[in-house]
């Protein structure tokens, strides 16, 4: 927001001055894109609350949300050195995404944390874009699900046609879930009909 306040005062200073040349506004437009909107610190305090807060809201325990929190400080820390070599967001997601992966594996592999599912989420949460992340949650505070029905009607779909290809287990019985199971080969599932 600090950015499109300083755009709005550019833009309300070139309409006052008409006399702007090109270079002095791209050289201003170029600051307000470099600058900084806050300081290290509290940047880092944020990936380490907003991944631990995640964590715990997702369901973990206190000590998964704690180890969520240092894996988003140990994503925080590496995306500002790296942000200085790469621009591009999702090179730095990608980067975001190994750090937590491997941090929160190798935090496993000795003994700390205990989901690392839950652990991983919170901390990728970090990196979700939030309009992405505020409109999705409006979606589903509107019950607008029309996005997922669609999504959910053809996921049954790949389902059941992979279901009608699949061959029945090696004693002859078709899985639960096969379109066949109901007992005698000819009767299918009403879900699945071809």
């Amino acid at each position: 927001l600090r950015k499109l306040e300083e755009i709005n005062r550019l833009s309300r200073r070139l309409s006052a001055e008409k006399n702007m040349s090109a270079d002095d506004l791209i050289e201003d437009l170029n600051a307000i894109d470099n600058k900084n909107d806050y300081a290290a610190l509290p940047r880092l305090f944020a990936y380490f609350l907003g991944a631990g807060s995640f964590a715990f809201a997702l369901g973990s325990s206190w000590q998964d949300s704690l180890v969520s929190a240092v894996t988003g400080l140990l994503i925080g820390v590496s995306l500002h050195f790296v942000h200085r070599f790469i621009k591009t967001d999702l090179i730095l997601t990608i980067i975001g995404s190994i750090v937590a992966t491997l941090s929160v594996n190798l935090m496993h592999l000795v003994g700390i944390g205990e989901y690392r599912g839950l652990i991983i989420l919170g901390a990728l949460m970090v990196l979700v874009p939030g309009a992405f992340f505020v409109n999705s949650i409006r979606e589903f505070s509107q019950n607008n699900y029309a996005r997922i029905s669609s999504f959910r009607s053809r996921y049954q779909s790949l389902y059941c046609c992979f279901l009608w290809h699949s061959p029945p287990a090696s004693d002859g019985r078709a899985h639960p879930s096969h379109p066949f199971h109901s007992g005698s080969p000819g009767s299918a599932n009403r879900n699945c009909q071809p």
